[in-house]
């Protein structure tokens, strides 16, 4: 912790030791009165000023008044400071979780702005400092808030600021808030806060003051500053309103001692301090509000409106119409209720409880037919719910028949709970968070009962039910469906880990059966206390199926392998120090089909399912990495590592920097083991690739590059030579081989640039525009000692569902033979997709020759702040070819090929237009191109439209037109609809559409789609609770795909 002042680190005297002196606050200036009044005023003034300061000399154990002074230390804290000096002055601005404490005062606010002096004639610390947003000042017996406020503070008893990030020396005199803070602060002199304390006149109001001088905006208000002092706890009553309040007073003998009962009628607020937690601790002031009290107290009968007594005595209260009962973050409302304040206890009936949760916007609000209150924010509801809904009856909530609330530090699993520094005590103390349990509960959507469970327990801040997604689907795949995910921790009672969330999947399908499974999320610091951040997922899913598989065209219905049908998928990341990573996975699967049939968005699109351990670490331009990996499911063509080392390094200087070289080194024991045909009856399109060979063993390799880089006036030239060397034990014919592959070529690049400051254009996002165009040229001739058809391929270059997409192409296109115009090997050979050194499948090299020249365009502009403007590609313009000088070898008799082109053009930040060329001009090469536009010209909706093309002269002909259209009908009513037709191959590809209503407690979202492809259509419905899991979004989407499946 350091001290502010004058930039200087300073020791902080122990807050458990300090004492704590008077206070003194500036009085507000006097107005004119009759001269006689003033001279009487004054002299009552001073003779008070006199009694005051001898008082303590008369008893010697009699102990000062505690309040708030000069000698007081102040403690400061913030999540985020930025800091500087200007000349004495240290000037800070500081966000998040706010504080000033001094003495008994704490101010608490959203943003705040400090300047911080030491006065030279007295060494002291004075601090300005602005407010903003939220602004809280708790003093004991009253609360003041305020949109926003100005104060200056003076210490002589040190200072001490704590915020989690701090950035020094970097001046924010364009920040909002500090322009704001400075307008403020030179605005000029503001009534200040009255003086609560009588006091003789004095230089109190010249500036600075001895003590806080607060200064609330627009209007003043008293805050008075004495607390409870020796273990006194202290009342007062006064009138809520302007009408006095009756107040009638017996004495009652019933009672040993005998107590005064007081009845207080026509409406009247009581302020209850110095209550005592029952561990002993100071409890926060209490607030009382009713039409009508009764109050019994120890006495002689008398009534008093103000009273100190000691907290062993009883203290009780009865209150009735409208009351209010306030207590820190805590406000409870009903008709009638009792406090008893010896025990800090309540018991109100037909109450409704609010309280603050910082972490969300909402308050957690609880109706019951009984509250208890049993500490000061431990409560007992009876006949309750519970909701952070705004509404009075919210759509959705949890009825139960006892909801206990109470504050338990947060969880230390999974990086939660963090200690805090707490500016009372000056200590760190863990972070407490609001806890639910209930009990008996009943889940209701309306008026509707879902279902019942005995126990639930969860934070406060998410009073939800754990039901966290229902959706109804029918289709003729899965018959009607029925999805739905449930929160585990709320269902087990068991405390939730802060980044960690964990659902319970139960389905059900009317031609399928029953399913069940799990997904969760995780992320945290500090695994077992080991350095390093860290984060995973998993997914589980078990269906005794009953039905048959259809995954579309030719495979309709297709019996299944086994009845037991489901998945496990775990995956792991860990962030170690010194630049460690490592990653894990688990990924079975019961058979052949099921992803594809249950999960066919990420059969299609995600990552192939594996099982294997990989660490990697950098150093500088060096890097190693291990892996293991095993086949664990035996219908996927997969290489199994057991293990892998590899070595790296990049751009390593040789020679002072004359040449460059890097490296690519490795060992392995593999076995590569390919799928065999699971049948007819499983797969009537399967078809083995021309590269599927069962082999394994030993293997090493090592490749390396030295290039010599220099510079012919503008352009950049590269000689390179690349050379590898790689062992097989059992190659593509299960024999022993050594491959010699080299490579000796050149590549340059020649940049030419314009500059355009003048052109500007509101209408196309133009602020100044800027033309660069690059030529770059690579020629290389390469050899090969051994024929790409011998090379086993370990490394796969293509997902599961893209290997299985080429088996089927071979018997529905090319008649069970694979041209070699379309073998992913040979383009892949042509491209240089393996010639790099880095290249993660090295196998893909042959003898070749070529030259590939592209040209590139960017038209670029400055967007954003004028003080922060960023550049961004207004258009995108490319070329590319390659020049084959032996085509028939390398090309199908075609001197150039891999024709490629590039356009995208940002209109403005809405709008952009894009297109794209593949070509080659060989018989059965490849004719793709695609060109369309996407439009997000206002916030309430975007529009897509595009054209694709997939052609080849061997008969695969397909011209895709997709629309896609997502409005905002109103701020409650959005629409989705998507519509996509082969006009190459004139057939239907399918239709959605998608209408969510966004309500208050939960989405409603109806969608239907058609898929040709499997013929079938689908209907959902899907309701999601809005106020479940707060801290993030567990599900997602828009639409509806009609595969079946959790999605």
């Amino acid at each position: 912790m350091v001290s502010p002042s004058l930039g200087q680190v300073r020791a902080t005297p122990n807050p458990a030791h300090r004492e704590r002196p008077e206070s003194s606050f500036v009085s507000r200036p006097g107005i004119k009165t009759h001269s006689r009044l003033w001279k009487l005023c004054t002299a009552f003034a001073v003779l008070a000023s006199l009694v005051i300061y001898f008082a303590p000399a008369a008893a010697d154990d009699t102990a000062p008044a505690e309040s708030t002074t000069k000698s007081d230390a102040i403690h400061i804290s913030a999540e985020h400071s930025q800091d500087w000096h200007d000349g004495d002055t240290f000037t800070s601005v500081l966000r998040g979780r706010c504080h000033i404490t001094q003495g008994g005062t704490d101010i608490a606010a959203n943003e705040m702005v400090l300047w911080i002096t030491k006065q030279a004639d007295s060494g002291r610390d004075h601090v300005t400092a602005f407010l903003d947003g939220d602004v809280r000042v708790e003093q004991p017996g009253r609360t003041l808030t305020e949109r926003s406020l100005l104060l200056d503070l003076v210490t002589g008893g040190g200072m001490t600021i704590h915020v989690r990030q701090r950035t020094e020396e970097k001046p924010a005199t364009d920040d909002v808030l500090y322009r704001r803070a400075w307008q403020r602060r030179t605005r000029g002199t503001l009534p200040r806060i009255r003086q609560t304390q009588f006091r003789a006149p004095g230089p109190a109001d010249d500036p600075p003051p001895d003590g806080p001088s607060l200064q609330p905006f627009p209007e003043t208000a008293d805050i008075p500053l004495n607390p409870p002092t020796n273990g006194i706890r202290r009342f007062q009553i006064f009138s809520r309103s302007q009408v006095p309040f009756n107040a009638v007073t017996q004495q009652s003998t019933d009672t040993v001692p005998p107590e005064t009962v007081t009845i207080i009628t026509g409406g009247v607020n009581v302020q209850v301090e110095g209550v005592r937690a029952p561990d002993g601790t100071l409890a926060g002031p209490i607030d009382l509000s009713a039409d009508r009290v009764v109050m019994w107290r120890q006495g002689d009968g008398a009534f008093s409106a103000v009273g100190e007594e000691s907290p062993d005595q009883p203290l009780r209260f009865y209150l009735e119409g409208n009351v209010v009962v306030r207590q820190g973050e805590t406000v409870i409302k009903s008709k009638r209720g009792y406090y008893d304040a010896r025990a800090n206890q309540a018991y109100i009936m037909d109450a409704e409880l609010r309280s603050k949760v910082p972490k969300i916007k909402n308050d957690v609000r609880v109706r019951a037919r009984v509250i208890r209150q049993l500490a000061e924010q431990s409560f007992h509801a009876q006949g309750a719910w519970i909701t952070t809904s705004e509404f009075g009856k919210p759509g959705y909530r949890i009825e139960a028949s006892d909801i206990f609330l109470d504050p338990r530090p947060a969880s230390w699993f999974f990086g939660g709970g963090e200690p805090e520094y707490n500016p009372e005590t000056g200590l760190m103390e863990p972070e407490m968070q609001l806890w639910a349990t209930t009990l008996n509960n009943t889940f209701r959507f309306d008026d509707l009962p879902l279902f019942y469970w005995p126990k639930l327990s969860f934070p406060a801040e998410e009073p939800d039910i754990p039901l966290r997604r229902l959706t109804y689907q029918s289709d003729n795949i899965f018959g009607s469906q029925i999805y739905t995910a449930w929160d585990v921790f709320m269902l087990a009672g068991w405390e939730q880990p802060e980044n960690m969330r964990l659902n319970l999947l139960l389905n059900y399908f009317t031609e399928r059966g029953f399913s069940i499974g799990t997904d969760s999320v995780y992320k945290g610091e500090d695994l077992f206390n080991i350095a390093g951040t860290y984060s995973g997922n998993s997914d589980s899913f078990y269906i005794h199926d009953s039905g048959h598989d259809n995954l579309g065209r030719r495979r309709r219905d297709l019996d299944l392998e086994t009845k037991d049908r489901g998945r496990l998928r775990m995956r792991h990341r860990h962030n170690f120090p010194y630049d460690i990573t490592f990653w894990g996975e688990i990924g079975y699967l019961t058979d052949y089909n099921f992803l594809e049939q249950y999960f066919e968005d990420e059969y299609d699109n995600g990552k192939d399912n594996e099982t294997y351990g990989y660490a990697k670490q950098h150093l500088d331009n060096w890097a190693w990495s291990v892996i293991a990996r095993g086949r664990v499911n035996d219908f996927y063509t997969q290489t199994e590592w057991l293990p892998r080392a590899d070595l790296y390094t990049l751009s390593q200087p040789l020679f002072g920097g004359a040449l460059t070289w890097t490296q690519h080194s490795w060992l392995a024991n593999a076995n590569l083991r390919t799928v065999q045909d699971p049948g007819p009856e499983i797969d009537p399109l399967f078809s083995p690739l021309p590269w599927d060979v069962d082999v394994g063993g030993n293997i090493a390799s090592t490749k390396h590059e030295i290039n010599a880089p220099f510079n012919l006036g503008p352009a950049i030239i590269v000689p390179y030579a690349l050379g590898e060397v790689t062992y097989w034990e059992e190659d593509a014919n299960a024999e022993q081989t050594t491959r010699l592959y080299g490579s000796l070529g050149v590549r340059g690049s020649l940049m030419f640039s314009k500059y355009m400051p003048d052109v500007q254009s509101d209408i196309f996002n133009l602020n100044g525009l800027a033309h660069k165009m690059l030529f770059t040229a690579d020629y290389s001739y390469s050899e090969s000692n051994v024929d790409l058809n011998d090379v086993p391929i370990y490394n796969e270059f293509n997902d599961n569902s893209q290997e299985e997409f080429t088996r089927h192409m071979i018997t529905t296109t090319y008649d069970g033979m694979l041209p070699a115009t379309v073998d992913p090997r040979f383009y892949a050979v042509r491209t240089g997709a393996g010639r790099s050194v880095t290249a993660p499948y090295h196998e893909l090299v042959a003898d070749q020759q070529v030259a590939r020249l592209a040209w590139r365009n960017r038209w670029q502009t400055k967007v954003g702040p004028l003080d922060r403007p960023r550049i961004k590609d207004w258009m995108i313009l490319d070329f590319e070819t390659s020049y084959f000088p032996d085509p028939n070898r390398d090309n199908f008799g075609e001197d150039f090929g891999l024709f490629g082109a590039r356009y995208q053009w940002n209109v403005g930040a809405r709008t952009s237009l894009y297109a794209g060329a593949g070509w080659d001009t060989f018989e059965g090469g490849q004719q793709l191109w695609d060109a369309g536009i996407l439009s997000k010209r206002t916030d309430r909706g975007s529009f897509f439209a595009g054209i694709s093309q997939i052609k080849n002269s061997s008969g695969l002909d397909s011209q895709i037109v997709t629309l896609r259209v997502n409005y905002e009908m109103s701020p409650k009513w959005r629409s989705t609809v998507g519509t996509a037709y082969d006009i190459g191959e004139n057939q239907d590809r399918g239709q959605s559409v998608t209408v969510t209503r966004q309500g208050k407690d939960f989405n409603l979202r109806v969608g239907a789609a058609y898929n040709p492809s499997k013929n079938t259509s689908s209907f959902g419905i899907s309701v999601e609770p809005r106020f479940i899991n707060l801290r993030s979004n567990t599900f997602s989407g828009d639409s509806f795909s009609g595969s079946g499946g959790t999605r």
